[in-house]
């Protein structure tokens, strides 16, 4: 008999030590929370660590204590890593520097980038120039594309049980390029690429920097009305969608979605008992792992690819025409 062929695995190293870095849950326990690059990189079979870097000693000597691996503070110290995957997840100026470096001195078989891709349409156009001619693809952070919930509206739009066109309305906090732009990435995967920019309201400026206007698209198969919520009087991230066949409540960022069938005889028009949709949000970056070794082995991929979120930037810049500075 024929032994099976041994798991293969890649070689990480993590720019940036930050929140979505290792912080999010470091003091949370590992066998329910997954909403970190280091935590589910340590965890997932098909990879090892091999290193990070940070400008900050502190969040170096914490990486090395939680996982083992060596810390650097610039990435020409890492320069002996060999990594076979790159995530760079500094902040979001500092993505169009960290990428030129490391593709200078690595020669990774795929670039992982946190959302969004750039603040600036030419950033980002420079990101995927330097990406191609390395040969190196980049995807992109937009993890809830990887969720098993994602998988599951994808399967009931594609045989109707989700009927369209359908109309829908997302709440979001903490500015459009930091919070919304998952949404608009999320329906873009589900209701159609390209969407229409139909109008906007400019609304504030966060405290971060962040542009917060009112804006509504159209996408092949629904019409989304987002509406921006003060993150200081509480965070919202919720979205609730009415289709001809029922209603969909896609609440808690993702961690609670609910379906209720439409019932003409019931009074009120849907079934009073809501049906809880599958999910794993408390363990999300662990499916953007997963799916990013899927990809790594040839196989079709629903990550966000570089180009993907190229098109979600323009759309934020459609939508807010004004340079930002945000802090993140």
């Amino acid at each position: 008999m024929t032994a099976p062929a041994p798991t293969p695995r890649w070689s990480v190293l993590l720019v940036g030590l930050g929140r979505i870095g290792q912080g999010y849950d470091y003091d949370l326990p590992a066998t329910e929370h997954v909403f970190t690059h280091a935590r589910a990189f340590s965890l997932d079979p098909h990879f090892t660590l091999v290193g990070g870097v940070d400008p900050d000693a502190g969040a170096r000597a914490r990486f090395t204590a939680r996982y083992g691996a060596p810390a650097f503070s610039t990435l020409d110290a890492a320069a002996d890593c060999t990594p076979d995957v790159v995530v760079v997840a500094t902040p979001t100026e500092n993505h169009l520097p960290a990428i030129a470096s490391a593709l200078s001195l690595f020669a990774p078989r795929a670039l992982v980038c946190e959302k969004p891709l750039a603040f600036t349409i030419e950033e980002a156009a420079r990101i995927l120039k330097i990406s191609r001619a390395r040969n190196c693809p980049v995807y992109v952070n937009y993890m809830r594309r990887t969720d098993p919930t994602t998988a599951e509206l994808r399967a009931r739009l594609g045989d109707g049980r989700i009927a369209t066109p359908l109309k829908a309305v997302v709440w979001y906090s903490k500015g459009l390029y930091n919070s919304a732009s998952h949404f608009v990435n999320l329906l873009e995967a589900l209701l159609g690429s390209e969407p229409e920019f139909v109008h906007g309201e400019a609304g504030r400026i966060t405290p971060t920097g962040d542009p917060e206007p009112d804006f509504t698209l159209r996408f092949a198969h629904g019409t989304v009305a987002f509406h921006a919520l003060r993150a200081e009087d509480y965070f919202h991230n919720s979205m609730e969608w009415l289709s001809p066949s029922g209603r969909l409540r896609y609440d808690r960022a993702g961690a609670l979605v609910e379906w209720q069938a439409a019932a003409p005889a019931v009074l009120g028009g849907l079934d009073p008992i809501a049906e809880r949709l599958p999910g794993d949000f408390a363990r999300v970056q662990a499916h953007f792992t997963a799916a990013l070794a899927q990809a790594l082995a040839g196989a079709t991929t629903t990550l966000c690819t570089g180009e993907q979120a190229f098109a979600t930037l323009r759309l934020l810049a459609d939508i807010q025409p004004f340079s930002v500075s945000v802090r993140t």
